[in-house]
């Protein structure tokens, strides 16, 4: 699926859409491309994540807080700006502008470069 940067779809704050957007396509489709975001920017380390993760608090509630904070733990890097844009801002402030082939001719993973 490709929608335009200039779509209303990148409008809504996925992160707390509100109870008339709560099952809107965009928290769905945008909240399953997050994870996903995470995976290509943290690597390998994604891995030992969700083992923790499902660890930690099986059968708990959890906050995104939380898994922001265990995913920078374990992968060592500061994932502030990367769940900024993907659920609490309206990302077509920053466009998803283009997309590129990450590692070209060696497997089919993309990229989404997101213009600041």
């Amino acid at each position: 699926m490709t929608i335009p940067a200039r779509s209303s779809f990148w409008d809504l704050i996925i992160g707390d859409p509100g109870p008339n957007n709560l099952f809107a396509g965009a928290v769905y489709d945008r909240g399953a491309t997050t994870p996903h975001v995470l995976r290509l920017t943290i690597g390998d380390a994604f891995f030992p994540l969700l083992r923790r993760w499902a660890t930690t608090y099986r059968g708990d509630n959890v906050t995104t807080d939380q898994l922001i904070a265990m995913a920078e733990d374990i992968s060592g890097q500061d994932l502030d700006e990367l769940f900024d844009v993907w659920l609490f801002t309206p990302t077509s402030r920053h466009g998803p502008s283009s997309t590129r082939r990450c590692h070209p001719g060696t497997d089919s993973r993309w990229c989404c470069r997101i213009a600041g």
